[in-house]
């Protein structure tokens, strides 16, 4: 596997970029904000999880491509506000 790989759900309003087997960037959109999410999986069930949206293994899942990654974030960066963390 080639990293990185990048997905999304199906309502476009999260986008994932999967940078190994146990590191991915989650971008999500809530409403008027939108979070930006650095997550690295150290149990069994996240690593399970990341597999999953690798292989799109379950309905909602679909793939992505940077292009579209980048234009999303870019555009909710101007657009949106940071969720506050």
């Amino acid at each position: 596997m080639i990293f990185p790989v990048f997905r999304k759900y199906s309502d476009n309003l999260t986008y994932f970029r999967i940078d190994s087997e146990t590191e991915f960037t989650e971008l999500k959109r809530l409403g008027n904000y939108f979070s930006k999410t650095a997550n690295t999986a150290k149990i069994y069930t996240d690593k399970v999880y990341i597999k999953d949206l690798i292989d799109c293994n379950f309905p909602g899942i679909q793939k992505a491509t940077f292009e579209t990654y980048q234009y999303m974030k870019l555009k909710w960066e101007k657009e949106l506000i940071l969720f506050p963390v």
